[in-house]
């Protein structure tokens, strides 16, 4: 468990949590992995014009998604999402 700004994080290996960003900076250097710079939302929630290379937790898809610059991609396969 962290203690990040009076707020307190706790999560299994290999689950995804959504912090601020200004908790997810102390959390980073408290050794948790930032996973998705461009924040974390539903599939309606994702930011409408980022810049290429921007990372998002889709909530909707369960995971991270990457803008090409034109559209969101899976990183992985490189399909459309």
């Amino acid at each position: 468990m962290t203690k990040v700004n009076g707020r307190l994080y706790s999560a299994q290996p290999g689950m995804v949590i959504v912090a601020p960003d200004f908790d997810g900076d102390s959390l980073e250097a408290a050794g948790w992995i930032k996973v998705a710079t461009g924040g974390a939302g539903t599939s309606a929630q994702r930011p409408r014009n980022p810049p290429a290379g921007a990372m998002f937790h889709d909530q909707t898809l369960a995971r991270n998604i990457v803008h090409d610059g034109k559209h969101w991609r899976d990183p992985a396969t490189g399909a459309l999402v």
